[in-house]
């Protein structure tokens, strides 16, 4: 016989929302049964119940409405119980479908069951009883209705992302035999369909050679719950042998017992390739003079010789792994970037200069070469890069068309000198005259033109005797003098307006075979650029201190600066932003400092000041 459920212990089954009402339709022939049952089960729990006098009524109510469960009468009029719970099936309806009945046979509740009832009840009896078992029935199928719902979407889930992936994924058993598998795993093996790897044992794809060691790293999985990138080499359906790199995890049951493997394999047969040859290539340049890296597609170091290390100071166990961006000035990177994204495009990029920067900060030119390193199958996999540091060539073709502008100036200054100062000297003694015969008797206005025209004769020989001092491009006679002696000397013989704060930080130096003038020249120009930057006043920081081998003088202004554009122009001779300047005063300063053997630099931005650095030999 079977069981029935009225005979059966009462469970306390949660719904798994209980503030969400249970919709119920409820089906019976008798009208006041209905109106009955439908109190009792509002007064059992949150349910909603709709009642339905025949099987067609209930089915045209279905239609307009969702249901979470369905309670029927088995002997109705028409259609009966076991009929609608037939149809319903057929349509592949899985609505929970509880047979609520007095008339119960046990061949009837055989029938139910198989049909996809899920409880078979009996009302006769006491009935709040009955209507308790009922609402508790129709509880316990709503919740396992709801259960496999949320597990039919989990395996939806789950089944989307195996299929998605692109990677190999194979669920196996403890055995190695293959439960589940992937699309991907199937081309990979070179399968027809799942059916050709599913049942089959996994053990049996990999190459006899490394047969043992898989079954190893079975035990070995199962004992600590995860293997990470093992190589194999696997032998798929087509008999063509491939490198795998594969990686399982356990998949325990609640109480913690194995009860499955999930394995994800990629092939890396072209990737092993790749690498033979980069490591292959390596070996060629590693002991090439200029600078050979190797960078992945995501713009990583994955070789580094030793003229890389030589070039930019790192060293090889710093540079693998480091971003190539790393290497490169803040305003080359998108030229970087844009590169790569070049080379995976399979775009051909010939040779060009850049800019790189070292690990001490220095800026480096350099002439970059790029050849893309591609698989068997034409893919781009990495790129490789020759960078020869050009920086020396680029600073002397500098120096040179530096000393070609100053040679033209050189022999303009000298054809036009004595052209120019001829007729000068004739209109300066003119003025001497006529200001000797009119010195009593002149009108002021005479007076003050002539003036005008003495500085304006004046300022234009000074002009001269720049241009000329730029043709000879020498140093005159070196003496051993007291550098702070010159600076002070300097600052005595300009005018500073009141508004300009002048600080000195002079370190006491040992005197210096310099050409007095000459230096003294340089600070001159340097002070009245720095007083010119500060129209609204400020301040002038000037400071000598020993470094090294050398003697830094280092000129400090808080003046609007000098814009980004214009940077690389302020030692060319004739360039000048100033309304009445020539634009030869840095250029001279140039030519004297390097004369001597010194340096002189400018760093600075529009609004943030200038800082001017000379720097002189101390030998």
């Amino acid at each position: 016989m079977v069981k029935s459920d009225l005979e059966a212990p009462i469970q306390v089954v949660t719904c798994l929302n209980e503030k969400e009402l249970i919709q119920v339709l409820h089906v019976d022939d008798e009208a006041c049964f209905l109106k009955t049952a439908k109190e009792y089960l509002k007064m059992e729990g949150p349910f909603e119940v709709d009642t339905a006098l025949s099987v067609d009524e209930a089915l045209n109510k279905m239609e307009g409405k969702e249901y979470d469960a369905v309670v029927s009468d088995y002997k109705m009029p028409g259609k009966d119980g076991l009929e609608f719970l037939k149809q319903l099936r057929q349509k592949d309806n899985e609505i929970p479908f509880i047979i609520f009945t007095g008339k119960g046979r046990e061949e009837v509740a055989i029938k139910a069951l198989n049909h996809g009832a899920d409880q078979y009840l009996n009302k006769t009896g006491d009935t709040k009883t009955v209507h308790c078992k009922l609402a508790h029935a129709i509880r316990k199928a709503v919740d396992r209705r709801s259960a496999q719902i949320e597990s039919f979407k989990k395996e939806a889930k789950l089944n989307a992302i195996l299929e998605s992936s692109p990677e190999a994924i194979t669920v196996i058993d403890l055995d190695g035999n293959v439960i589940e598998c992937n699309q991907t795993a199937v081309d990979l093996y070179c399968g027809q369909s799942k059916e050709d790897l599913v049942g089959k044992n996994a053990l049996g794809l990999i190459a006899e050679k490394d047969r043992n060691k898989a079954i190893q790293n079975l035990k070995k999985t199962i004992k600590q719950g995860s293997v990470k990138t093992v190589e194999y080499s696997f032998v798929p359906k087509d008999g063509r042998e491939f490198l795998g790199e594969m990686s399982a995890s356990v998949v325990r049951s609640p109480s913690g017992k194995s009860d499955w493997l999930v394995t994800i394999t990629r092939d890396i047969t072209d990737r092993k390739k790749a690498e033979a040859k980069l490591r292959r290539l390596a070996t060629i340049v590693t002991d090439s003079n200029d600078a050979i890296t190797v960078v992945d597609l995501d713009g990583k170091i994955t070789a580094w010789n030793k003229g890389a290390e030589d070039t930019y100071g790192y060293s090889k166990e710093e540079a693998l792994g480091m971003d190539i961006l790393k290497i490169v000035p803040e305003d080359k990177k998108q030229e970087t970037l844009d590169v790569i994204g070049k080379i995976k495009m399979h775009e051909t990029v010939g040779v060009f200069e850049t800019k790189r920067l070292a690990k001490d900060g220095r800026i480096l030119d350099v002439s970059l070469t790029i050849t893309k390193l591609v698989e068997d199958k034409g893919n781009v996999v990495a790129l490789a890069t020759t960078e020869r540091d050009i920086t020396e060539k680029k600073q002397l073709e500098e120096k040179v068309r530096f000393s070609e502008k100053f040679t033209i100036l050189g022999q303009l200054a000298s054809s036009v000198a004595h052209e120019i100062r001829n007729p000068l000297g004739v209109i300066k003694n003119s003025i001497y005259f006529l200001n000797i015969r009119l010195k009593e008797h002149a009108d002021k206005k005479i007076v003050k033109h002539l003036k005008i025209m003495e500085n304006n004769i004046n300022s234009a020989d000074h002009i001269i005797s720049d241009l000329l001092d730029l043709a000879r491009n020498k140093v005159g006679t070196l003496e051993l003098t007291d550098l702070n002696g010159i600076l002070e000397h300097a600052f005595a013989s300009i005018s500073i307006p009141e508004n300009i704060k002048v600080i000195t930080k002079l370190e006491k130096i040992p005197k210096m075979l310099l050409d007095l003038e000459q230096i003294q020249r340089v600070f001159l120009n340097i002070i009245q650029n720095a007083v010119a930057a500060m129209p609204k006043g400020g301040m002038l920081t000037v400071g000598i201190s020993r470094s090294g081998d050398s003697v830094e003088i280092r000129f400090k202004d808080s003046g609007v600066g000098i814009p980004e554009e214009n940077m690389h122009k302020i030692f060319t001779p004739l360039f000048t932003t100033k309304p009445k300047g020539l634009g030869l005063g840095l250029a001279i300063c140039k030519q004297i400092v390097e004369g001597h053997h010194g340096d002189i630099m400018v760093k600075s931005k529009a609004g943030e000041g200038t800082l001017c650095i000379v720097k002189l030999p101390t030998l």
